[in-house]
């Protein structure tokens, strides 16, 4: 397998927790990014001044050399970003200051953590699905994650016939895999 092979099915399996997410710029040029749940930032698009532009990401640490060049300097047809993970604002540069400009974020979302909902009736653990949360993952890597509890399920009820079952399953996906 090549290595953009392996890159596009990364890719298709993320894909399902991308989400496109409007924001406006403040005057300052900065927007908030506190109502939005993510986790990584794929890219910044313009919609209104900017429409249509991929906003250019530099890091923090570059942004002033960046503003002190003439030649680097970002311009309303090359504009950059940077992110303030501390604030949880991202700030776009040049600063149009009067008019607030809409952009769109394109990010990862976070999953929802899983849980196993349960009530106890007659001193056992019954399943409750009302209070359950389900994997969040591509159907893909649903095998993968069914032979890794039936592992771990067999190390804990000590049992390992039953992990023995899911270290085997695992070597089948693997080897249909890589043929």
């Amino acid at each position: 397998m090549q290595q953009s092979d392996s890159k596009e099915v990364i890719e298709q399996k993320l894909s399902f927790f991308v989400e496109d997410t409007p924001v406006t710029e403040t005057a300052t040029g900065s927007c908030s990014l506190t109502t939005i749940n993510h986790s990584r930032i794929i890219k910044v698009i313009g919609e209104s001044t900017n429409a249509n532009k991929v906003v250019e990401r530099v890091s923090s640490r570059e942004i002033n050399y960046i503003l002190e060049n003439p030649l680097t300097a970002p311009t309303s047809n090359r504009p950059v970003y940077f992110f303030d993970g501390t604030t949880d604002t991202i700030n776009i540069r040049p600063v149009t200051g009067s008019q607030a400009n809409a952009y769109r974020v394109e990010h990862y979302v976070t999953p929802n953590t899983p849980n196993w909902g349960y009530v106890v009736v007659n001193e056992k653990a019954l399943y409750n699905a009302p209070t359950s949360t389900n994997f969040e993952l591509h159907v893909s890597e649903e095998e993968n994650l069914v032979n890794k509890i039936l592992i771990l399920a067999g190390i804990t009820i000590q049992k390992p016939d039953l992990q023995q079952a899911g270290a085997g399953q695992m070597q089948i996906t693997q080897q249909q895999q890589n043929s």
